[in-house]
C-alpha cells in the first residue's frame, strides 16, 4: 500500500527535526572550536613575550633607554635564541615609531620589499595596551600579532609585539566546514532510511487502515456493492451498519 498524504507529511517534518538540530549544533561546536583555536594559537608565544618585556624593563631600570637600538637588538637577540619557533619580534617607542626587528629586510624583488614595508607600517599602526595587558590580533592565512606596552617607572614607553604565522590555523578553519559537512551526513545517513522505515510501518498502517475503513462507510451505503473480503471486524462491523441503513430505502 502507498504511503497516503498524512504519512509522507509526517515523514518530511520527522526527518526535517534531525537536520535541523544536526545543523545547528555541527554550526554551534564549529564556532567553538574556532575561538578555542584561535585563542590557543594566539596564546602560543605569550611566554616568550613576557619573558622579553620583562628583560626590556630590567634593562630600563639599570640606565638604558628604549631608543639605544644597539643595546634592544642586543637583548633581544640574546632572549631569542633561549626559545624555539618561528617568529618575529618589533619594538616601537611611545609614539609608534619601529625602533627595532628581528625580520630581516629583502633585498628583491620589490614586491617583497612593498610587503615587509606594509607590515612594519601596519606593526607601528597598533595601539599601545593598557599595561599588563597582552593584547592579540589574527589576519586569517597570515599571522597571529601579541602586543603590550614597555613600562619605565610605571610608565609605557613603548610597545613590543611579537607575530607568528596563522597559515596552519587558517587552513584548519577552511577545512573544518567540509569535515562537518561529512560527518553530519554521515550521522544523518542510517537514521533518516530508519526514520522512513519506522514511519511508514506505523503511521502508515494506521492510515491505511483509516482509509480503507472510511472506504467501506462509503461503500456500505450503497446496496449493490458487494461485501468486503477484509477480516477486520470493524470494518465488517460498519458494512453491517451501513447495509442496515440502507434496508429502509429498499423496503420503500
Amino acid at each position: 500500500m502507498r504511503p497516503g498524504r498524512l504519512t509522507i507529511e509526517f515523514i518530511f517534518v520527522l526527518c526535517l527535526l534531525p537536520i535541523i538540530g544536526l545543523s545547528a549544533a555541527a554550526f554551534l561546536n564549529y564556532l567553538k572550536f574556532e575561538r578555542l583555536l584561535t585563542s590557543s594559537a594566539a596564546a602560543r608565544y605569550d611566554a616568550v613575550l613576557r619573558d622579553l618585556v620583562l628583560a626590556i624593563e630590567n634593562s630600563l631600570e639599570e640606565g638604558l633607554t628604549l631608543g639605544t637600538t644597539r643595546s634592544t637588538e642586543q637583548l633581544i637577540q640574546r632572549s631569542v635564541s633561549q626559545f624555539e619557533g618561528a617568529f618575529d619580534i618589533f619594538v616601537t617607542d611611545g609614539d609608534g615609531v619601529l625602533l627595532y626587528t628581528t625580520r630581516p629586510s629583502p633585498e628583491e624583488p620589490e614586491s617583497e620589499e612593498q610587503e615587509s614595508a606594509e607590515l612594519d607600517e601596519g606593526v607601528t599602526e597598533l595601539v599601545i595596551p593598557a599595561p599588563g595587558d597582552v593584547l592579540h590580533t589574527f589576519d586569517p592565512g597570515r599571522e597571529f600579532t601579541a602586543r603590550t606596552a614597555v613600562m619605565q617607572n610605571g610608565i609605557p614607553v613603548g610597545m613590543l609585539v611579537l607575530s607568528h604565522d596563522g597559515g596552519d590555523v587558517a587552513r584548519d578553519l577552511e577545512e573544518t566546514p567540509s569535515h562537518l559537512a561529512f560527518a553530519l551526513f554521515g550521522s544523518l545517513l542510517p537514521v533518516i532510511p530508519l526514520l522512513i522505515l519506522g514511519t511508514v510501518a506505523v503511521l502508515g498502517r494506521i492510515e491505511g487502515q483509516i482509509a480503507k475503513r472510511s472506504e467501506t462507510v462509503q461503500r456500505a451505503s450503497d446496496p449493490q456493492a458487494p461485501e468486503p473480503e477484509s477480516s477486520d471486524p470493524l470494518v465488517q462491523a460498519v458494512w453491517r451498519i451501513g447495509q442496515e441503513t440502507v434496508k429502509p430505502g429498499r423496503a420503500g
